[in-house]
């Protein structure tokens, strides 16, 4: 999926590293590794490309030394950031369908966005994993979803925009309160029985750039299909194709997958083969599902699909599918839609 090359400012990161420090990480080695300082992150004109921005966050999600206990979106932000809802976010129309579409769907990666309600009062509400995690588990949370959401949205708009007018937060009143309110600029009250914002109403329908109907509208009916097949499984077969189908291109290894469950690889293998299955025919069927999937709704030659689902060499996918389906992959779409 490509991703925008806009500039988003990085003031928000600093907040974040202080609190990923606070967790037990080593924010100078994590700046030192993006070429960043401290002070450049504290300086409010300072700007970075979206991908420097994405990649920066990526490392800093991985290298958290308590991802165990950091909530579902930030065990699986830089998976759920590729597939069919990376790709239905990348397109949608404005900051409504974006809000929404990841609510639907955000059973793919985890459940962060748990309400989108529409109306007088449009608000989204974070739900942690964790009820019990401590106070700067959930600031990380709340600091790296908006953030990310806020940087995102201002880059598809070309310009930075107020997007808050009420913030509720289940944290008591940290020593940086006053960094949230110079960043969010509306009102914000701690101890609250959520993390709750409240959108100003007017941004809500403001058109993206770059927005597609049509490619939005093929990337929300695999997300569609992708939920549907994924009720159908078993409890670990299940969070393992769930997993899955956040992903496109290179697939996570079996070690990573197992990380992900916070399991060992051995104790995760022996729960596949009490279901009957292990993860090489899980990833394969995946692939050649997802991939029949494309062939029957997009125009992708063989080559393209086949790099989309992780072959690197096409006699191994075509191969692949045929064993999986009975035919080859030009016969499959010529049989489906003629």
């Amino acid at each position: 999926m490509q991703r925008p090359l806009g500039l988003v400012r990085s003031k928000g990161l600093y907040r974040i590293t202080r609190v990923y420090s606070e967790l037990g990480g080593d924010a100078q080695a994590l700046l030192k590794r993006h070429s960043l300082t401290e002070q450049e992150l504290r300086e409010p004109a300072f700007q970075m490309r979206f991908d420097q921005y994405d990649a920066f966050i990526d490392d800093l999600l991985d290298s958290c030394p308590q991802g165990e206990l950091v909530t579902k979106f930030t065990q699986h932000y830089h998976l759920s950031d590729e597939g069919a809802l990376g790709c239905a976010i990348m397109y949608c129309r404005d900051l409504h369908q974006m809000l929404s579409t990841m609510a639907s769907y955000m059973s793919v990666t985890g459940p962060t966005i748990g309400r989108f309600t529409t109306g007088a009062s449009c608000h989204f509400e974070m739900v942690v994993t964790d009820a019990r995690a401590q106070s700067n588990v959930i600031e990380f949370e709340v600091l790296v979803v908006t953030c990310v959401l806020h940087n995102f949205a201002n880059v598809r708009w070309g310009r930075d925009m107020p997007w808050f007018s009420r913030i509720e937060l289940s944290f008591d009143e940290p020593e940086r309160a006053k960094h949230y309110q110079e960043h969010f600029q509306c009102p914000i009250h701690y101890g609250q029985s959520a993390n709750r914002f409240v959108f100003n109403s007017q941004l809500l329908h403001l058109a993206f750039m770059g927005h597609n109907y049509e490619l939005y509208s093929v990337a929300e009916q695999q997300c569609r299909r992708q939920l549907e097949a994924i009720s159908e499984l078993t409890d670990t077969k299940r969070e393992v194709v769930r997993l899955l189908s956040t992903t496109s291109g290179a697939l996570p290894s079996f070690e990573r997958i197992a990380s992900l469950f916070n399991l060992s690889p051995s104790t995760l293998r022996r729960r596949l083969q009490a279901e009957g299955v292990n993860y090489k025919q899980l990833l394969r069927k995946y692939r050649i599902e997802r991939a029949a999937d494309l062939l029957l709704h997009t125009e992708l030659n063989v080559q393209q699909i086949s790099d989309m689902v992780g072959y690197q060499n096409p006699t191994n996918f075509t191969r692949a599918f045929k064993l999986e389906l009975g035919v080859l992959p030009k016969v499959y779409r010529q049989q489906h839609t003629s």
